[in-house]
């Protein structure tokens, strides 16, 4: 086992490797029906590969090295398997045709051979991505923190459906969402890290919307790292959620970007979704 993989004294699983087979398929199920009719969004499939060269796979921070191979029946070239689908779901709206206030959705799978790997974070990713339509006068952040409850509002009702499936998985994230600025917290607590900040605001409030993330803040640093690229750092941000069975805060990701003449909503859902209802602590 990983090094950096904790174990909670105590820990024991309430539900067999088959019940929580079948708990991730109805949770995923369930999720992505609710997702889809609060946010307008159509399933469509997506590409695990793309051409190297075409700009089209997404580089994140602009440090973290592709997976690239090369192809018997291609005879220029090489492709590389995608790290994430930001850049993809901007060409795929143009090429399904979506109009402002509509927007697509796919499950993402993805490898990521630079990442820390840890409870939390693995070289192979799994994840809805969505992506979708709205007009230049929406470019706000009235226009986020809107769509952040509407996410938020579809992550509680999951919750419910998983305590009603299972009883003993009880709903533990608070009613509403908490909105807050990297700069604002930074302020708030001066003395911690950036991610010590992240842990202590969404301890006390239990689900948080951060936002503002990737430029510097008054004390010249960066709470975290962000596409140079394609992501707008004044109108992004991080859902994130308290997990008390690690004693940790779980994120999410949403931004809103401006690209040529459409906008988009993006988000990255998580591994908090999925480890919250299949853990317990006792």
């Amino acid at each position: 086992m990983l090094r950096s993989i904790v174990i909670p004294e105590r820990y024991q699983s309430r539900l067999d490797r088959m019940e929580t087979a079948i708990a991730i398929q109805k949770t995923k199920s369930y999720f992505k029906t609710g997702l889809e009719k609060a946010l307008r969004l159509t399933e469509v499939s997506s590409p695990v590969m793309v051409k190297e060269g075409t700009g089209i796979n997404d580089n994140l921070n602009g440090t973290e090295r592709t997976e690239s191979f090369d192809v018997m029946d291609m005879k220029e070239g090489r492709v590389e398997i995608v790290q994430s689908l930001a850049k993809w779901k901007r060409s795929a709206l143009a090429q399904y045709g979506f109009t402002s206030g509509e927007g697509l959705y796919t499950d993402m799978k993805a490898v990521r051979r630079d990442e820390n790997m840890d409870n939390l974070h693995s070289i192979y990713v799994d994840q809805w991505d969505w992506e979708k339509v709205i007009c230049e006068d929406m470019r706000t952040l009235a226009t986020l923190e809107h769509e952040v409850v509407r996410i938020y509002d579809v992550i509680k009702s999951t919750e419910e459906y998983l305590y009603e499936l299972h009883p003993f998985l009880k709903p533990i994230l608070p009613e509403r969402i908490f909105f807050i600025t990297t700069q604002e917290l930074e302020d708030r607590f001066p003395s911690l890290t950036p991610k010590e900040r992240e842990n202590e605001i969404v301890r006390i409030h239990g689900a948080v919307f951060i936002m503002q993330i990737g430029g510097t803040m008054k004390s010249g640093q960066v709470h975290d790292g962000r596409s140079p690229d394609y992501d707008d750092w004044t109108f992004n941000g991080d859902i994130v959620l308290w997990y008390p069975v690690l004693n940790c805060a779980v994120e999410q990701k949403e931004r809103i970007s401006y690209n040529e003449d459409i906008l988009s909503l993006f988000i990255r859902d998580g591994v908090g979704l999925h480890l919250i209802p299949y853990l317990d602590h006792n």
